[in-house]
């Protein structure tokens, strides 16, 4: 018998080639009730999953928990299995203040701002998804030194040269 995934405990016979991916285990109950024949296959930690049917296609409902890393690792773990499509719904930070709690939001591409990674490395470049025509991003200040009161920034590819100001004046940046 096929050992399963560590963290989802579930094996390949258990697979589909479609998930739907909400955060909080509560919530795959409710996507699986909109199943043909769903049933819960398996819960350890926050990861919760339900398997049915949508039009005779397999379907998986598989929670994934709070944050980037649980996401990951869920993901990974269920394309181990044999999923090769994910759906991920639910609640989702935003950069736009014209998008408020409850709007409906189709992401077509993502910008890492989680501040995460620049923390471990700072090497990492940041990716703009294609198609993007307008880009807003709210700095933050990391280490506030009232020695050197002033930040730089640069966009490459935009700025031919870097922009100095006062801490206390950075402000939302538009390009």
């Amino acid at each position: 018998m096929p050992k399963p995934e560590y963290h989802i405990n579930l094996t390949a016979a258990q697979g589909a080639k479609y998930a739907i991916l909400p955060g909080d285990p509560a919530r795959t109950e409710q996507i699986a009730s909109y199943f043909d024949s769903a049933e819960e296959i398996a819960f350890n930690r926050e990861f919760r999953t339900f398997r049915g049917t949508i039009d005779g296609e397999n379907v998986l409902a598989v929670s994934t928990g709070i944050g980037g890393p649980s996401a990951a690792i869920c993901m990974e773990e269920l394309i181990h299995i044999g999923v090769d499509t994910f759906v991920r719904v639910g609640t989702c930070g935003g950069m736009q203040m014209n998008v408020l709690p409850g709007d409906l939001v189709i992401a077509t591409g993502a910008i890492r701002m989680d501040g995460t990674v620049h923390r471990v490395d700072r090497s990492v470049a940041q990716k703009i998804p294609r198609g993007v025509s307008r880009l807003e991003i709210q700095p933050e200040v990391i280490n506030y030194t009232i020695q050197d009161p002033n930040v730089g920034y640069m966009l490459e590819g935009f700025d031919q040269n870097w922009t100095i100001v006062p801490q206390n004046a950075l402000s939302t940046i538009s390009y």
